[in-house]
């Protein structure tokens, strides 16, 4: 945390890897977040693969605005 503006990070890694006689199959995602003071900002990627070859990849962005806790 910045002890600051009180900025917050968390990001998170994952993979899995499957085999079979006739095919390896493997899995990536990571997560990232962002905490600041107007709005959470996240981002997910994830990429898949059949005997290496890339079969699917996709990455998503949001931000979701935060509602100041003086406003509530």
């Amino acid at each position: 945390m910045n002890t600051t503006t009180f900025e917050q990070r968390v990001s998170a890694h994952c993979s899995y890897r499957l085999h079979w006689p006739e095919a390896t199959i493997a899995t990536e995602a990571s997560l990232s977040v962002s905490v600041a003071e107007d709005a959470y900002h996240v981002q997910i990627s994830v990429v898949a693969a059949e005997n290496d070859d890339v079969v699917y990849r996709n990455h998503w962005e949001e931000s979701i605005p935060r509602k100041a806790s003086r406003d509530t």
